[in-house]
């Protein structure tokens, strides 16, 4: 139905649309016509959604070429695993079943670990960085 602007497409007809439109990019005139035929090839509503797909690949392209992911040290891994258990104890997310903050088998039900508790036991479990 043309001119429904609800209309959702798969991530694969997406991505499909914007390998086609630079195949056929320079078929055409312009990067509208190319544009058109594909939203005309694949059954797309306009070639307005198949523009926008083209301009958000891209920024997706660029964005991830100008900042790659910095590698993460076993130093900092250790600490951001830290800082998750911290806040998950501080809302008291853990309860008894973590098994790193659970009592051992005896103690009875204990209160709900602190995040000072969670830190100690995380330590004491191997994860300390060096």
């Amino acid at each position: 139905m043309a001119g429904d602007s609800s209309r959702r497409y798969r991530l694969e007809r997406k991505r499909r649309a914007v390998r086609m439109v630079a195949e056929i990019g320079a078929e055409h005139e312009s990067e509208w016509a190319a544009m058109s035929r594909v939203a005309e090839l694949l059954g797309v509503g306009s070639a307005e959604a198949v523009r926008k797909w083209v301009r958000r690949a891209e920024v997706a392209r660029t964005s991830r070429a100008d900042h790659p992911r910095p590698q993460l040290t076993r130093h900092s891994q250790a600490q951001q695993v830290a800082t998750k258990i911290n806040y998950r104890a501080r809302r008291g997310g853990f309860g008894l079943r973590h098994p790193l903050l659970a009592p051992a088998h005896g103690e009875g039900r204990a209160e709900r670990p602190g995040p000072e508790r969670a830190t100690r036991m995380l330590h004491t479990a191997g994860s300390e960085p060096r």
